[in-house]
């Protein structure tokens, strides 16, 4: 039995998903408000705002808007991807999906490479599935047993705690890779008592010293 569930929108319900699509990339591309990511979301903060989050494989690649008669149309790829666990969002598991993103020459723009397996977070847009430029499309061997346990469960608990409010900031003036450690080994948690307000602060693994002085020492030399 082919795994190829619901990959198939012909007719007139996938040229208005199409269209809805186009729509979408061109309103966030249009007059520059792309949203720009000068530095790294925390994991927790693109978990909370998705509408799904997902571990997935990666098996094909389909590019759109190169036609030169429609130079309005910004360059954009689908990508056929197999769904292996769902952390989030009405995703099926084990069946092929569409994920949609702008090509990754432009600012807004994710590239995946066909075979290797994702840690995806995004949008739903009309049904289909598109990858937040600022969220999560880390490469699986790249996750951490830090972030596993958050997506598994600590970030949706501690979705009421906001990485940059209060007591779990991350200091601008960190180098590149020592933010990162904030990411890969680091949870904003609420540890207040039941029925009280949110008092959020950092949870660090016991990786995350390690990570932050190594990281220090990298930049020396």
């Amino acid at each position: 039995m082919s795994l190829y569930c619901s990959i198939s929108k012909m007719g007139c319900s996938g040229l208005v998903t199409t269209l809805a699509i186009l729509l979408n990339f061109n309103i966030l591309t249009i007059y520059g408000m792309c949203p720009q990511c000068p530095d790294k979301v925390h994991p927790q903060e693109a978990f909370c705002k998705a509408d799904f989050v997902i571990k997935a494989v990666v098996d094909d690649l389909t590019n759109y808007g190169d036609n030169p008669l429609t130079p309005e149309v910004d360059p954009r790829d689908k990508y056929t991807i197999i769904v292996e666990k769902i952390y989030k969002g009405n995703v099926t598991l084990g069946c092929y999906e569409e994920v949609w993103t702008l090509r990754d020459t432009l600012p807004c723009g994710v590239g995946l490479i066909i075979g290797e397996k994702y840690l995806l977070s995004g949008t739903i847009e009309v049904g289909d599935l598109v990858l937040d430029p600022c969220g999560l499309h880390e490469p699986w061997e790249e996750v951490t047993s830090h972030m596993k346990i958050g997506i598994n469960k600590r970030y949706e608990k501690n979705c009421q705690c906001e990485v940059g409010e209060s007591n779990c900031q991350i200091d601008t003036g960190l180098i590149p890779a020592q933010k990162d450690c904030y990411c890969k080994y680091a949870t904003c948690v609420d540890s207040s008592k039941a029925g009280c307000a949110p008092e959020c602060k950092w949870k660090e693994s016991k990786t995350f010293g390690a990570c932050f002085d190594d990281s220090l020492n990298v930049s020396i030399i």
